[in-house]
């Protein structure tokens, strides 16, 4: 059993924006979205606890909307979100 979980980031002035997790291997190429500045993606995930950024023109994020994030091996953050 899962839920559909949208992703939702806006980058107003960026020219393109990704999304990666361990939920798609951190390929930020399997979550492209659309609309290169507003982004709303729909993913279905099982129970868990999950970890993702954004790729922002190239430049790689935590998500700022979220305040639960983890420090990841690069001295960044990754935004951590539970399920169920």
């Amino acid at each position: 059993m899962g839920n559909n979980v949208t992703f939702i980031a806006s980058f107003p002035h960026a020219k393109s924006v990704h999304l990666a997790g361990d939920f798609n291997g951190w390929n930020p190429e399997k979550n492209r979205w659309q609309n290169r500045r507003r982004l709303a993606d729909k993913i279905h995930l099982s129970k868990g606890t999950y970890q993702y950024r954004f790729v922002v023109d190239g430049q790689w994020q935590h998500d700022p909307a979220n305040n639960t994030t983890k420090p990841n091996p690069y001295g960044g953050l990754n935004s951590v979100l539970k399920i169920g």
